[in-house]
C-alpha cells in the first residue's frame, strides 16, 4: 500500500505544530523521531483519546509528567488490571473531554465506550516484538481496534514490511518527514571475552570519572544486571535501576522510577526505556547486546533506534555505544536459504492441518501440538495456522543468527537505518565476574535451594527460590518429580536431569518424547551440519533410554526436523549428512 508523507519543515520541535495538534487516523503512522512529542498530542487536543501502551511504567511516566503543567489541561485516567468498571464510569460522567491510558491487557475494560473514543496505541513495533509471550494481550487489542472511533498505531520506528502483522497489512501508512535530520554516531565495541567483562571496566572508568558523564546502560537481563551490581559493588549512592514493576526478583538496590535524580550508573531493562522520557544533560548511552542471553540481542532498526532517542536533554544526544560480541552460528543456513525453507514448510503445515480439523471433535481432542510448534495454536478444539509466528521466527533468524553473526553484517545493518559507524572498538577486558547469590553453578544453587525449601521462617527462602526457579526453569519439577536424591545421583548434570523429566512424563506420547528429547541434543541445531553416523547414534541412544523398539536411523532426522540433505568436509573428509533447518510440527 502507497505511503502518504506528512513534510516537517526545519525549525520544528515537536511533531503537533505541524500537524496542527491533530494525529492521522486509521492507519500506521510512522511519526520519524523519537521523542516527536506524539503521545502527548493525543493527552492534549480537545478530542476524546485511549492511548494503549505495552507498560504501566509509561502510564505513570506520562501522568507524572502532565502535573502541575499547563500543556495538559485535561485530567488522564490511568487503566490497568487493577481498575474497576465503575471507576472508569465515574470518569467518563465527570469529564467532558476523556482522556485515558490504558495497558495492552486492559483496553477491553473501555469495549462499551470504544465508539466515542479514538484510539492511539502506542510503541507499535512493541505489538509484533511481544506478539509470542503477551500474545493474549495484543491479539486482545487486535480484535477491538477496529470497534473504536478512529485507530492510531504509532512508532518512530517502524518494523520492515516483511514483519507488518497480518492483521494490519493493509492498513495505510502514513510517514512523517522531519527536514532537520541529527545524524547518530554509533561506536560499536566488540567484546574479546565477553560483553559483561566488557561492561564492568566501562562502568569502573565512569565510576573513576575517567569518563566524563552519567551511564545509561540497556541491558534486557536482570541476571546480567546483578553480576554487574555484585562485581562492581555498586550501591544506591552511585546507582539506579530501572525495570518492570512486575519482575518480583530480589536485586541488592531497589528499583527506581524514571523521574528520580540521575545516578553515575543507570541499568535499564527494555519494560523501563520502551516509550519512556529520561531526563539527564549529562547522559551517556551505552547499549549492551550478549549472545548468550539471546533475548539481549536488541534489533538494530528497532530498539537500537528508540534507545538513541530516550534521554530528551543530553548533550551527548547525538552518539551511542553499542557493547556485543558475535553470535557463534555456524555458516551453513543463511536468512535466504531459511526463508525458502519456511515457505515450503508453511505450504506442508496448511495441508496438515486442513486434514487434522477434519478428524471429528472427540478424536482431535487428544490430539496435542506440541509447546515448541511456533506457528500453530489450538483454538477451541481447532488447530489454526498462525502467519504472525512465521514472521516472527524469521525475525528472530535475522537478528539471532545473522545481523550479530559477523562484524560486517552488523555495519551494514546500522548503515541501513541512518546510523553513522566511525570508529569499531575492540575490548579485550579480562575482569573476574562475580557471580549470583544462589550458587556459582547447578550444583550450588540446588543445594542452596535444598537448605532452605522447608525452612518457612528464613527470610531469604522467597527471594533464593525464586532466583533458582527463574535460573533454571525446570528445577523445580526436577525436584518434585525425580527428588533432590535423584538429581544428585545424576552427578547434577543438567542435561541428563532434564533427559530424566522427559522420559519419565506418562502423559506425553513416545513421538514427541523423542521430539523433546533431541531438543536436549547439543549436536543438534538450528542451522548446523551433523553427520549422518552423529544422527544414527544420538537416535540409538534415545530409543534405548526411552524403551523405543525402533531401528536407529539418518533418515529419522526427517521425521522431527526440516533439513537439507548435503554432503561437507567433516573432520577432514567428505561426509554425509544434514543441515537442520527448522523443528517440523509434531503431534502427541
Amino acid at each position: 500500500m502507497k505511503t502518504q508523507l506528512i513534510r516537517i519543515k526545519s525549525g520544528t520541535q515537536f511533531i503537533g505544530e505541524a500537524l496542527h495538534n491533530q494525529l492521522p487516523k486509521n492507519c500506521i503512522f510512522d511519526k520519524g523521531k523519537v521523542g516527536a512529542g506524539g503521545t502527548t498530542i493525543a493527552l492534549t487536543n480537545n478530542e476524546n483519546y485511549v492511548v494503549c501502551v505495552p507498560y504501566i511504567s509509561l502510564i505513570n511516566n506520562k501522568i507524572e509528567q502532565s502535573r502541575n503543567n499547563s500543556l495538559y489541561p485535561y485530567s488522564i485516567l490511568k487503566v490497568t488490571g487493577k481498575t474497576l468498571i465503575r471507576d472508569i464510569k465515574t470518569y467518563m460522567m465527570k469529564n467532558r473531554v476523556k482522556k485515558i491510558m490504558v495497558t495492552y491487557d486492559s483496553l477491553h475494560k473501555l469495549k462499551r465506550w470504544a465508539k466515542e473514543l479514538n484510539l492511539l496505541i502506542d510503541e507499535y513495533h512493541l505489538f509484533f516484538t511481544k506478539y509470542v509471550f503477551r500474545n493474549e494481550a495484543v491479539t486482545g487489542v487486535l480484535n477491538l481496534f477496529t470497534t473504536f472511533k478512529s485507530y492510531t498505531f504509532m512508532t518512530a520506528t517502524v518494523l520492515e514490511d516483511e514483519f507488518i502483522l497480518d492483521e494490519l497489512k493493509n492498513i495505510k501508512k502514513v510517514e512523517a518527514k522531519w527536514e532537520d535530520v541529527i545524524e547518530i554516531k554509533v561506536n560499536p565495541v566488540q567484546a574479546k571475552n565477553g560483553v559483561i567483562k566488557s561492561t564492568v571496566t566501562m562502568i569502573e572508568r565512569f565510576l573513576n570519572g575517567e569518563i566524563k558523564g552519567n551511564a545509561y546502560i540497556f541491558v534486557n537481563s536482570i541476571d546480567f544486571i546483578k553480576k554487574l551490581i555484585n562485581t562492581c559493588k555498586l550501591d544506591e549512592s552511585n546507582t539506579r535501576l530501572l525495570y518492570s514493576d512486575s519482575n518480583k526478583v530480589d536485586l541488592p538496590i531497589k528499583r527506581g522510577k524514571t523521574t528520580d535524580k540521575p545516578k553515575k550508573i543507570q541499568l535499564i531493562t527494555s519494560a523501563a526505556f520502551e516509550g519512556v522520557d529520561l531526563y539527564d544533560k549529562e547522559g551517556r548511552m551505552i547499549v549492551i547486546s550478549d549472545p548468550s542471553k539471546a533475548h539481549t540481542l536488541i534489533d538494530i532498526s528497532t530498539s537500537l533506534q528508540q534507545i538513541a532517542g530516550r534521554i530528551r536533554d543530553t548533550k551527548y544526544f547525538d552518539e551511542i555505544w553499542h557493547l556485543y560480541t558475535n553470535t557463534r552460528y555456524s555458516n551453513n543456513l543463511t536468512y535466504d536459504e531459511f526463508l525458502e525453507s519456511v515457505n515450503q514448510g508453511i505450504k506442508v503445515s496448511k495441508r496438515r492441518i486442513e486434514t487434522f480439523n477434519k478428524i471429528i471433535d472427540e478424536d482431535r481432542k487428544v490430539i496435542n501440538v506440541d509447546s515448541h510448534s511456533e506457528y500453530f495454536v489450538k483454538v477451541d478444539n481447532k488447530f489454526k495456522f498462525d502467519e504472525n509466528r512465521v514472521k516472527y521466527d524469521l525475525y528472530n533468524f535475522k537478528i539471532k543468527k545473522h545481523i550479530y553473526k559477523t562484524k560486517i553484517n552488523l555495519i551494514k545493518e546500522y548503515q541501513k537505518n541512518s546510523l553513522k559507524v566511525e570508529n569499531h572498538y575492540l575490548d579485550d577486558s579480562k575482569v573476574i565476574i562475580n557471580t549470583d547469590d544462589i550458587g556459582e553453578n547447578f550444583e550450588d544453587t540446588v543445594l542452596k535451594v535444598k537448605s532452605v525449601l522447608n525452612i518457612a521462617y528464613d527470610l531469604s527462602r522467597e527471594s533464593i527460590l525464586e532466583g533458582a526457579y527463574k535460573k533454571y526453569p525446570f528445577l523445580e519439577k526436577a525436584i518434585e518429580t525425580i527428588r533432590f536424591e535423584g538429581i544428585e545421583s545424576l552427578n547434577f548434570n543438567v542435561t541428563n536431569i532434564k533427559r530424566k523429566l522427559v522420559n519419565s512424563d506418562l502423559n506425553t506420547t513416545s513421538n514427541v518424547k523423542v521430539f523433546r528429547r533431541l531438543k536436549l541434543e547439543p549436536n543438534i541445531r538450528i542451522g548446523d551440519f551433523i553427520p549422518t553416523n552423529k544422527i544414527k547414534e544420538t537416535f540409538k541412544r534415545i530409543y534405548s533410554e526411552l524403551g523405543i523398539k525402533k531401528a536407529a536411523k539418518g533418515s529419522c532426522i526427517s521425521e522431527y526436523f526440516e533439513v537439507n540433505n548435503t554432503s561437507k568436509r567433516y573432520n577432514n573428509k567428505v561426509t554425509k549428512g544434514c543441515i537442520i533447518i527448522r523443528p517440523k510440527f509434531v503431534l502427541g
